[in-house]
């Protein structure tokens, strides 16, 4: 199995959008988090 390499470029984006959510993922979390969704 070959596996590709990651894009340092892409790596950075997607620490940033885990670190800092929109604010409708914020949103959803809330709710999932308190189980009423």
């Amino acid at each position: 199995m070959k596996f590709e390499r990651y894009n340092p470029k892409l790596k950075k984006l997607a620490r940033n959008l885990r670190k800092n959510g929109t604010k409708s993922e914020i949103v959803l979390w809330r709710y999932l988090r308190n189980k009423q969704l």
